[in-house]
């Protein structure tokens, strides 16, 4: 099997200035830093609440596992409130493969980074950084996306991934994002 023909490399090839545009966003933070490292808790929670709602819409596929009780708990031990969502639109005829990919995807550095974060701020809190169910559900889907998929369903895949890419996107790039301004009210 050629392996640019397979579906992951379609994603990959197509989704490609996106992903740079979104990776270019936090290439230069110090995650070490609490108020970088909010932020990017913030676009990450902001951008996975829509879509992974979304995708547990579809009763009949294994929706990805939920990173968004982990992101509340870094965020809110970091005394921060939930952002609001950002906006996401998903295709009218979007295959979900997609999506899945670009966010079970979007999981596979998360290790690597949760080391940078304790070596530079062992006091900041990484549950979402060092859950392991996306890692898992990654290589679980990798058969799926390591096939050939006709071009109507490889085209429906791709625009689903490229939805969720403009979703972080615009996570990513509001200004006055109100996680990084806004503490949580002091209930004790």
């Amino acid at each position: 099997m050629d392996d640019d023909n397979t579906l992951r490399q379609a994603l990959r090839r197509e989704t490609q200035q996106l992903h740079d545009r979104l990776d270019s966003r936090f290439a230069d933070a110090d995650m070490g830093d609490r108020d970088e490292y909010v932020a990017f808790l913030a676009m990450q929670y902001a951008a996975r609440a829509p879509v992974e709602r979304w995708l547990n819409g579809f009763g009949d596929e294994a929706p990805v596992p939920s990173s968004l009780p982990l992101l509340e708990a870094d965020l809110r031990a970091l005394g921060r409130a939930l952002p609001d969502e950002a906006p996401f639109t998903p295709p009218m005829h979007g295959d979900t493969t997609g999506a899945i990919w670009a966010l079970a995807g979007s999981s596979l550095g998360n290790a690597m980074m949760r080391k940078q974060v304790m070596r530079a701020n062992p006091d900041l809190p990484t549950a979402f950084l060092s859950d392991g169910a996306l890692p898992r559900f990654w290589r679980d889907i990798r058969p799926t996306l390591d096939t050939v998929v006709d071009p109507d369903r490889e085209e429906r895949a791709v625009a689903s991934a490229r939805e969720v890419f403009r979703c972080f996107l615009a996570a990513a790039t509001r200004p006055n994002n109100k996680t990084e301004n806004q503490k949580v009210a002091d209930t004790a």
